[in-house]
């Protein structure tokens, strides 16, 4: 893979291997502890780059391979450039006893002191397990290469196993996408080294090299642009999409929390991160993996300094009974995320109903908040519950007393709406500051980024 790697997705003839002469002689022979480095470029952009092996048999890490991707990372942030690593192995060079124990340690201290300042990415190949599954969630992006490479704590059939199932009869098996769609940590799957370099070339597009650099700038001809009234009937991708420069996004996690999507786009040649609701599938609710990946994806864009645009079109939220607990605390991870870096520049559109206690997550009307901008489509409603039930509750006795009921019901709910749930109505209290017509959207959103 490391061959293929330097030669297919840098540059050609761009990439220089560093500490060549740095060889690993654990338990595994000497390529146990093999790893390649080295730095090149990847569409002309500065990439340093690691990786274990150079056949498809699990590497086994030791110290010396933790010393020269810690160097490679060290050298990354000093140069303000992206780095990447790829490992097709998780098991430890235990013959080096507490010193493999203590390196690693390091090592995940560099990954922690760069998180934030350089983009970091992560390829996996084959089973990345344990504590090297740990080491990849703490990357900002994480790609599977093939169909076999699975991110857990434990192997298939160590999970097996310790449930006590019959693995003749109902054996798991983490492959790449059934690890995309329980994992929040995996971006996307690339089934070959093709998919892999067009798909970081893609990427490539929208990341700052570092976080003081900013996003890359593009020049972009508006030639025809999207005015037709159509676009309010697209959601997720969609709505991303014809908002974007040629209508090209990046999207992230597609395969986890499907209730929302996350995507790079860009604005007349300003990247942006895209929050779109996708809700169709699950009655307006957004559930809580949804939110678990929106919070790894507004760290980045908070991080990066990457504005976002959020399209909201949701009634509340949704949780089954074991993470129903766990539901606030991850609303308060995204809140907190913002506020603790008070730079989270935001254009927040109403596209179809902003509903329930998500509301002011992205809808903020605060002194910290006074970089963002809330706009709303014409005939959208915001409010503290569904307003459907909200008149419920405030009609309830007018409703049980008329002669028909389920059109009182109807008529009620659209006299709550009209009063206290319109566009219109949230306005005039100050919680949106504009209503706008759909056909007018990228361009508002292109002269709030035009601000920044």
């Amino acid at each position: 893979m490391s061959e293929l790697l330097f030669k297919s997705l840098f540059d050609e003839d761009s990439f220089v291997k560093t500490l060549a002469f740095l060889h690993g002689n654990g338990t595994g022979g000497d390529g146990s502890d093999e790893c390649v480095t080295g730095y090149g470029s990847i569409d002309q952009r500065l990439v340093f780059a690691a990786v274990d092996s150079q056949d498809e048999r699990p590497a086994v890490h030791g110290t010396v391979f933790i010393r020269k991707v810690i160097r490679t990372l060290d050298a990354a942030i000093a140069h303000k450039a992206p780095f990447m690593l790829s490992i097709n192995g998780s098991l430890s060079d235990i013959s080096g006893g507490a010193e493999v124990l203590y390196g690693y340690t390091g090592l995940l201290e560099s990954v922690k002191r760069a998180s934030g300042k350089i983009p970091l990415i992560f390829i996996v190949r084959g089973d990345c397990l344990g504590l090297n599954a740990a080491l990849a969630s703490m990357f900002d992006f994480v790609f599977l290469y093939g169909n076999d490479a699975s991110l857990s704590a434990l192997s298939d059939t160590a999970v097996n196993i310790a449930s006590n199932r019959n693995e003749s009869v109902n054996k798991l098996k983490f492959d790449s996408e059934y690890t995309a769609l329980h994992s929040e940590a995996v971006t996307g799957i690339c089934e070959d080294i093709d998919a892999l370099k067009q798909t970081l070339s893609s990427l490539f597009n929208y990341l700052p090299d570092s976080a003081v650099s900013g996003a890359p700038g593009s020049s972009y001809n508006a030639g025809k642009e999207y005015y037709s009234d159509d676009i309010v009937m697209l959601r997720g991708i969609e709505l991303c999409r014809a908002l974007s420069d040629g209508q090209l996004c990046f999207e992230t996690g597609s395969g986890y929390g499907t209730g929302l999507v996350t995507a790079f786009g860009k604005i007349f040649g300003r990247t942006a991160g895209f929050v779109s609701c996708d809700t169709g599938k699950t009655a307006g609710l957004i559930g809580t993996e949804a939110l678990k990946k929106l919070v790894r994806f507004l760290k980045y864009c908070i991080n990066f300094n990457i504005p976002l645009v959020n399209l909201l079109d949701f009634t509340g939220v949704s949780a089954s009974d074991h993470d129903v607990f766990e539901l606030p605390a991850v609303i308060a991870d995204i809140l907190t995320s913002s506020r603790h870096a008070n730079k989270c520049k935001a254009i927040s559109i109403v596209t179809g109903s902003a509903c329930g206690m998500l509301a002011p997550v992205f809808i903020k009307r605060r002194e910290l908040d006074a970089c963002n901008i809330s706009l709303a489509w014409e005939g959208t409603y915001i409010d503290a519950i569904d307003p459907a039930a909200a008149a419920l509750m405030r009609y309830e006795d007018d409703i049980r007393s008329d002669p028909d009921p389920a059109a009182a019901r109807q008529k009620y709910i659209a006299i709550y709406k009209t009063q206290n749930s319109s566009a219109l109505a949230a306005a005039g209290k100050g919680l949106i500051d504009d209503i706008i017509e759909p056909a007018e959207t990228r361009l508002r959103i292109a002269a709030f980024l035009n601000i920044l």
